[in-house]
This record gives structure tokens, C-alpha cells and sequence, in this order.
């Protein structure tokens, strides 16, 4: 067995267990199971505004990116109307990948004030499994995946999920963001 598949094998037994989830309200949950349908539409809404975008149709307050490295969508949002659904929408994609053997490698809710500005960001960071394909290849799958909310003091926020690749002979071919919206 070569150095790397024991490395590997190493990690699989990993306790990833280190990083806790961002503390939320007791009433979160249950307000976030009785929006499901505000969760659907939000999604809906990224599918939409993700193919539109790759069609460079987009809104201006909307940015695609569909690289070889990175892909993903990023969106200013001005209305507060839908404000707690985003957090909802943040928190049912982070439960969607910890379904499917995603790990949660890095949470943060930040509150700040620079030059007078209040922000506030909740941010997750994930990361796959460690796997190999049959090709003895390291499966990536969806790639390590960002999911941001950031609300500012101008009442707009900020809406960020996307997907980092890796490149290189010694890794499977990213499974395609369209495909990761679907699972949502």
C-alpha cells in the first residue's frame, strides 16, 4: 500500500467532530421546518439566477462563476423581506451536505463594526469524505464547499455558495455545480 493510501486511511478514521455548529435560537428549528416552503423557493430562486447567469443574462446584482478551478453564484440581495429564509436556506444546504458524508471543516458567525459600518456574517465551510474512485483517484465530489450569508448595515445582504475544485492527475473530476443544486 503506498504512502498516500495510508495517509488517506488515516484520515477516513478521522473524528471530525471539532467544529460545532453556529449557535442558533432554540425557536430557529422550528421556525426553519415551517418555512420549508420559503427554503424551496429560495432554491428554486439559486437554480434560476445560476442558469441565468451562465447565460450572461444575469441581473447586475448577481455574479456566476463557472471556472475549471471554482464555481458558484453570489448575490446582493436589497430586500429584508426574505431575510430569515436566507438563513433558513444556509442552514438546509449545510444539512444537505452533512447527509452525504460532507463534513463540516470550518463554521464562524461574525459580528463586526469597521468605519462605523456593522456587518454581520455566518459562514460555513465543508469538505468531502475522504475517498478514493476505483481509478485510485481522490474523489472530490462536489469540492469543498462556501456558504455565506452576510447582512450589512444598510439593510442588503450578501448570499454566497460555491464550490472549490482540485486539480491534478491524482484526483476524480469534480461532480458539475448544476448536479449540486439538484441534491438541494
Amino acid at each position: 500500500m503506498s504512502i498516500f493510501k495510508k495517509l488517506f486511511n488515516k484520515i477516513e478514521q478521522e473524528d471530525f467532530r471539532y467544529s460545532s455548529n453556529v449557535k442558533r435560537s432554540a425557536a430557529f428549528k422550528e421556525g426553519m421546518k415551517s418555512s420549508e416552503e420559503g427554503i424551496r423557493f429560495l432554491v428554486n430562486h439559486l437554480r434560476y439566477e445560476w442558469q441565468k447567469g451562465k447565460l450572461m443574462e444575469e441581473d447586475i446584482s448577481t455574479y456566476v462563476l463557472d471556472r475549471e478551478d471554482v464555481a458558484g453564484i453570489v448575490f446582493k440581495i436589497k430586500s429584508v423581506q426574505y431575510k430569515k429564509h436566507y438563513h433558513f436556506l444556509v442552514e438546509h444546504i449545510k444539512d444537505q451536505l452533512l447527509k452525504i458524508e460532507y463534513h463540516l471543516h470550518v463554521n464562524k458567525h461574525l459580528t463586526q463594526r469597521v468605519d462605523g459600518k456593522y456587518t454581520e456574517l455566518f459562514s460555513y465551510f465543508l469538505k468531502p469524505k475522504p475517498s478514493f474512485s476505483s481509478e485510485n483517484k481522490y474523489n472530490q465530489r462536489y469540492g469543498t464547499i462556501s456558504i455565506e450569508l452576510k447582512e450589512e448595515d444598510n439593510n442588503s445582504f450578501h448570499f454566497k455558495l460555491q464550490c472549490g475544485y482540485y486539480a491534478g492527475f491524482n484526483y476524480e473530476e469534480p461532480i458539475a455545480f448544476t448536479r449540486f443544486l439538484e441534491i438541494l
